[in-house]
Order: structure tokens, then C-alpha cells, then sequence
């Protein structure tokens, strides 16, 4: 009780009183100097359970304590410490230093972390300073920049990944260069939902079943909550804790006996959120409308007159300028500055507990109504995206486990068929990294087979037991076809070939150290026992972006171009050729690619048309800016251009490749791209779980559509197993002949 009450002091006087604030913040927050039960007062831990946080008053530093991080035996895993700053800084880099020591590190690393978000560690940056073996005290240093999109907090600390011990000393934040003590914060402004805190340790809802009435019962909920979420007045205001107002709805809701007592429960707790006032319709012009709010089930469902008014009323409702949970703030994207929806608000509740039904319900709800408003392709999901209530909800609720839950949301966003469509886990990706093995080959699907079609670093190829043009047939005795068949429903992307693609590489991924293949080679069937390894082992010098390999010439006259990077731009315009071949297949590293597509575009005019999300009609998107060609010099290529492209390329490829193409003297030769655009938005969901989401639509300038089919080649031209076997690209002689065709 002592703790809280001097943390509630402390925030005060923070608040207060911005002359006292440079002390506080600098010995309350960052030192490791006050300390109880063993541990910094002032800091929190997460992560896995093997692990021992305490105050170290011998291996120190600088002041009194030193804190440490020691794995204690068990399942290796990871375990951070950190500090959260409620972000009242408008800064856009974020700078911590501080001292490291580690003893006995042999699988993992220590390091500093920074996040943007709570619990959430930054990958920028982290790389750089992974800490191994034993060290004495170390100066560390980590930087991140901050996008446009404020967060909540600034999360700082250090981690450890593995076993071993790490001790943590000493740190320094700066602001945009400024010691974060020094910085002045801005008022912290009080939303009554912050204050509602009932629910922190269980929704209390339970035994909910999955029977015809009340899985109807949770559909018509899940309408009715995510509309009001997006379009009440009082919830915009940040009045309301949405996700805790589910849990006092529920239970009343799946009591009732008909649609009359139904109805009469809603329009009460509706009422009961406040005033609304009336506005004025905002139109917009018919032609620029692509997809219109699904809002026709008000009127569609059968509500009771005083239900439907109400519901109608608050469409119409006038709205504050920021919303709560959902704002729209610019990111500039080179030339292009375009607003984007930002989730705001919305938490990862960590200690959620996967038995939890009403926290299971939620996560359905926040997913289906994230799509329902924020996704700009929603009328070409390929199922009635109303018929997921009926399929998904009981999935949700039924979940036994973790990883279940995990299946239900994979599943479910793969219904948009979308590959900026993804859920992620906390450190999932570096988790896995340090722990998943590979063999050190590289899959494709050619001819609808998985196929060796290359090495990961040429050294490990002799050793891996494979050869170029091997078809895996079987993996640790089951059959390709059975494991597709399992892992496609979970793979979010535009069309078969993609979703092949996006499979390919976690094929032969496993924990463990060997892998039991059957092979195809040379029309014979083999056995093959094969060696894996760690990927952190065999991926840390593999960086095809860093190769300069990306700019030559082909029989003296050919420009190739792969990886390109401003640099090239320039080779490009030195060298005098009949043709340019720029191959975007393996989703290119670029510094800026308006460097090389405005130097070969032919006039400047838009190649691209975006359709943005409305503030004001949620789940109302509208053709408005567009990504225009700037060559504005006498100096362009006067060559043929061929573009390489295939289900490899999605996001800047695509619009590089729709950029080439506005120019006439240019040919898409491969197949059908992913898709995707670089606008993507993050919400936060129950777990510890993050949804990414493409907010904004992407088309050609007359409107013609590049979702879910992908960014389509003029000529159609996929590799073959012979080729592969033979080491020729057949794409890439394709173009050379269509360049030397007079």
C-alpha cells in the first residue's frame, strides 16, 4: 500500500509541477536505487517464468544497485525489464545508453530494448548489440526512430534471450538529442475509460455455448458493439471503456428470451452512454466512392422501431475531432504523404488467460470489426464476410488453448486474402529465430512442387544433402500435399501461387537437428537424411540487399538491374543501352526507387490511385490521392524496359512495377504479384498479440483493380524444373530476347 501511495505522490507532484520534474525523473525512474523485495522499485518484468530479477549491491556500476536478469533452469526462453514513460514528448528519435554485464551467455544474448508500445521490444536497433558469452561492464547504445504515429508510451530497459546472467546499470534516455530529464512534458490529458479498471483481472464470463441462439445472440452483439466503437460520440470521446462495457453487456444479453427483451436491454445501454447531437450528412461525390459502410443490417435485422432509431441517429451523430480509439495520422512515404488510421488505446492484456472466454470474445469482436471498418478491399473478401460470425465465433469461444486461439485468428485473417493481413506475438519472430532450425536450402514452388532452387549461403550447400532441381515429396514421413493442406487455410494472400510462396520457407523449418526427407531427382526416388541448424546460425551474413550485385551488363548492351539502390540509378545513365531489364522478383531493397522509375518514366503523370478510409463514415473508402511520375528533365531511358516480376514481389515492388508500367515502352514479364500496399496499420489484441492490417486501397489510375489478382505481367512466364535443374533463368532470357527483337 506504501508503493502506491507514493507513485500516486509522485505522479502528482510529476504533474504539478514541471520545476520538480527533472529530479524525479532522473533518480526515480531510470536509477536502480530504490528497491522492494529485492527488486527495482520503479520497473516492471515480463516474459518467461525461468528467470530471476533482484538488485545487485556487488556488481554494480554506478550508485547503490545494479539489477540482474538470470536464467534459473527449465525451458529457455526470454525475460525483460523495463520501464514505462507515458509518452508526453513529441520527440522523433528516442537514444538510451547504458552499462551491460553478462556471465556465461552461450545460447541467446542480452541487450537494450526500446519499444513504442508497452511490452512490445524493438527490433530496431537491438540487433546491433546483442551481448554473448562473459563480459565485463559494456557500454551500450540503442536508437529508434519514431514514426508519425504517437505512441502511448516509451518503453526502455534490457533483456535477456537464452541462459546465462546479465546485469543492467546506469542508463541515459534522450529526446531528439536532448536528455529526457530536460525535455518538458505536455499536460496528460484523462480519459474517463483509463479510470474503469473492473475487469483487469477477468471478464467473469463463462460457460458460454455455442448453440443457435446464442451464437445469434453474439452476432447481432458484434454488430452492434463494433459500430457503436467506431461511431458513438461519447466512445470517440474516450468516456467509455469499450472492451469492459462488452463484459457488463454479455451476461444480460445472453439471458434474454426473445428479440422484444433483446432489444429493450440495448436501447437501455445504449441511452445510457450519453448524449449524442445531431449532424449534418457528409457526402461525398458518387464517383469517388469504391466501397460504402456495411451498415444496411440496421434497418435488415429486424430491431424493434426504437432500436433502429437509435442506431440510425448515431450514424449520424456528430463525432469529436479525435477519436479514442481510432485517429488518422500522415505518413510520408517518399513523396507521397498520405493519412492512415492509427489504433489507438487499445491494449495487449498480457496476463489474459487463454480459458477466459469473454476476453476470447473480444479478441473475435476487435478482429471482425477492425475489417468490417478499416480494410479497403472488404467487398472482395472471398466469403460473405457477415458468414465468418457464424463460422469463427464458436471457433473463438471453444478454444482450449493457446495455440488454438492462435489457429482461429490465423484462419480468420486469412479470409481477406491479403498479405499485409497478419498477426504477430510478442518477440515471436526473434524467438523463433533463436530457436527454430533449418536445413540450409532454399524452397519454391515451381511447377506446383517444392523445389531446391538455391543455398542459404553457398558454404553450407555441399553439406546439405541437396542438390539444385531436388522435388521434397515427403517431410519427416507425411506428404506435401497434406502438409499444404493443412498450413494454406492459415496463409493470408491474393491467389494460390502466393500462398505457395509465403509457405515455401517454413516447409523444412523444425526444432529438431535432423530432417527425414524423400526426394525427387532425376525421376528416381531418394531418402535423405538431413542436417539443420539454428537460423540465427546460418542467416546472420546472408543479406541479399547488402550484395552489390544489382547493377551489370548483359552482352555490353543490357542493363540488369536487382536490388537496386539509388547508386544504380546513376550506372544506369552512364551506361548507353538498347535495353534495361529491372528485376523485382525477391521483393528488391531500394534507398529511393522514384530515383530509377522517374529517370525511365516517359512523361510525368499517376500511375497509382489510393482509396482512403473516412474519419467521419468508418467503413466508407473513396479514391483520393494519387503516386505521380516526376521526370520533369529532357534526360529519360530511350531503351526497351522489360520488369521481372512474380508472387515474390508485393508492397514498394508492386508500385515500382505499376510505376513502369505507365511507361509504353514497357514489359511485365513473370506472374502475378502479392499485392499489397506500404500503408499498413497495427492494433494491439488481447494476448500479447499485435493485427496488422493494409488500411488503404490500391488501383490504377483509371480505377481498374489490383487486388486480390495481384499486379498481372503482359506476358505470362513461370520457371520449370528443368530450368531450375540447369541452372537457367527463363525469365530472365526472356527478357533479353524481347530487348534484342528488333
Amino acid at each position: 500500500m506504501k508503493k502506491y501511495i507514493l507513485l500516486y505522490f509522485i505522479l502528482f507532484l510529476a504533474k504539478s509541477s514541471y520545476s520538480q520534474l527533472p529530479s524525479l525523473q532522473t533518480h526515480l525512474l531510470l536509477d536502480m536505487e530504490i528497491t522492494e523485495n529485492g527488486k527495482p522499485f520503479w520497473w516492471r518484468d515480463f516474459g518467461s517464468s525461468n528467470y530471476l530479477i533482484k538488485t545487485d549491491d556487488v556488481n554494480k556500476q554506478n550508485g547503490k544497485y545494479a539489477a540482474s536478469i538470470e536464467y534459473n533452469g527449465g525451458k529457455l526462453g526470454w525475460r525483460n525489464l523495463v520501464f514505462h514513460i507515458p509518452n508526453q514528448y513529441k520527440a522523433k528519435q528516442v537514444k538510451l545508453e547504458g552499462y551491460i554485464k553478462t556471465e556465461n551467455i552461450t545460447e541467446g544474448h542480452a541487450g537494450l530494448m526500446i519499444s513504442t508500445t508497452p511490452h512490445q521490444r524493438s527490433n530496431n536497433g537491438i540487433k546491433k548489440q546483442e551481448i554473448t558469452g562473459t563480459t565485463d561492464w559494456t557500454k551500450c547504445e540503442l536508437i529508434y526512430d519514431l514514426d508519425s504515429t504517437r505512441p502511448n508510451y516509451i518503453t526502455v530497459g534490457g533483456s535477456l534471450t537464452g541462459n546465462g546472467k546479465m546485469w543492467l546499470d546506469n542508463l541515459t534516455l534522450t529526446l531528439d538529442g536532448k536528455e529526457f530529464s530536460l525535455v518538458k512534458p505536455e499536460p496528460i490529458k484523462f480519459y474517463p475509460a483509463e479510470g474503469d479498471r473492473e475487469f483487469d483481472s477477468g471478464s467473469n464470463i463463462e460457460n458460454v455455448s455455442t448453440g443457435s441462439q446464442q451464437i445469434d445472440l453474439l452476432k447481432t452483439l458484434c454488430l452492434l458493439w463494433g459500430f457503436l466503437k467506431y461511431y458513438h460520440p461519447q466512445i470517440a470521446a474516450g468516456n467509455h471503456n469499450w472492451d469492459y462495457e462488452l463484459f457488463r453487456i454479455l451476461p444480460k444479453l445472453l439471458d434474454t428470451k426473445n428479440k422484444n427483451q433483446r432489444d429493450k436491454i440495448l436501447v437501455k445501454w445504449i441511452k445510457k452512454l450519453g448524449a449524442i447531437s445531431e449532424n449534418k450528412e457528409i457526402s461525398v461525390s458518387s464517383e469517388k466512392v469504391k466501397v460504402n459502410p456495411d451498415l444496411d443490417w440496421i434497418r435488415t435485422e429486424n430491431f424493434s422501431e426504437d432500436l433502429t432509431n437509435q442506431l440510425l441517429k448515431i450514424k449520424d451523430a456528430k463525432k469529436p475531432d479525435e477519436h479514442y480509439y481510432v485517429n488518422y495520422d500522415e505518413e510520408k512515404y517518399y513523396k507521397l504523404v498520405i493519412g492512415k488510421p492509427t489504433f489507438e488505446h487499445e491494449k495487449f492484456y498480457i496476463p489474459m488467460i487463454y480459458h477466459d472466454q469473454g476476453f476470447r470474445i473480444l479478441t473475435f469482436f476487435k478482429i471482425w470489426n477492425l475489417i468490417q471498418y478499416y480494410y479497403p478491399y472488404r467487398d472482395k473478401i472471398a466469403v460473405d464476410w457477415n458468414n465468418a460470425l457464424d463460422e469463427f465465433l464458436p471457433k473463438f469461444i471453444e478454444s482450449p488453448n493457446a495455440n488454438e486461439l492462435n489457429n482461429s485468428i490465423r484462419e480468420l485473417l486469412a479470409k481477406t486474402n491479403d498479405v499485409n493481413t497478419r498477426m504477430s506475438e510478442l518477440n515471436y519472430y526473434k524467438f523463433e529465430q533463436q530457436w527454430m532450425r533449418l536445413p540450409p536450402v532454399e524452397l519454391t514452388f515451381v511447377e506446383n512442387k517444392p523445389v531446391v532452387t538455391g543455398y542459404i549461403q553457398e558454404k553450407f550447400g555441399p553439406e546439405s544433402g541437396l542438390e539444385l532441381g531436388d522435388i521434397i515429396l515427403t517431410i519427416n514421413h507425411q506428404s506435401i500435399e497434406e502438409i499444404v493442406k493443412d498450413k494454406i487455410k492459415y496463409v493470408s494472400a491474393p491467389h494460390h501461387q502466393a500462398k505457395l510462396h509465403m509457405i515455401a520457407p517454413i516447409l523444412l523449418k523444425t526444432k529438431d537437428s535432423l530432417l527425414h526427407l524423400e526426394i525427387m531427382r532425376d525421376d528416381k526416388i531418394l531418402k535423405k537424411t538431413i542436417t539443420t541448424f539454428k537460423i540465427i546460425d546460418i542467416y546472420p551474413e546472408y543479406r541479399p540487399w547488402t550484395q552489390d550485385t544489382s547493377f551489370r551488363l548483359i552482352n555490353g548492351d543490357i542493363a540488369y538491374m536487382r536490388n537496386y539502390q539509388t547508386k544504380n540509378e546513376n550506372l544506369l545513365k552512364k551506361e548507353k543501352t538498347k535495353g534495361f531489364i529491372l528485376d523485382l522478383r525477391s521483393k528488391p531493397y531500394h534507398d529511393d526507387f522514384n530515383e530509377i522509375t522517374n529517370f525511365i518514366v516517359s512523361e510525368t503523370k499517376p500511375y497509382a490511385i489510393y482509396t482512403l478510409g473516412s474519419k467521419d463514415n468508418p467503413g466508407l473508402f473513396a479514391f483520393g490521392k494519387t503516386s505521380n511520375s516526376e521526370n520533369t528533365s529532357d534526360e529519360r531511358y530511350q531503351g526497351k524496359i522489360v520488369v521481372l516480376i512474380d508472387e515474390s514481389c508485393n508492397i514498394e515492388s508492386d508500385i515500382v512495377a505499376m510505376a513502369c508500367r505507365s511507361n509504353p515502352n514497357t514489359t511485365l514479364v513473370g506472374s502475378a504479384t502479392s499485392g499489397g500496399v506500404p500503408f499498413t496499420s497495427f492494433m494491439h489484441i488481447p494476448g500479447g498479440r499485435s493485427i496488422s492490417l493494409m488500411t488503404l486501397g490500391l488501383y490504377y489510375p483509371d480505377g481498374k483493380e489490383t487486388h486480390p489478382m495481384g499486379i498481372l505481367p503482359d506476358i505470362e512466364l513461370r520457371p520449370t524444373i528443368y530450368g531450375i535443374k540447369n541452372h537457367q533463368d527463363e525469365l530472365l532470357n526472356k527478357a533479353i530476347e524481347i530487348i534484342n527483337k528488333n
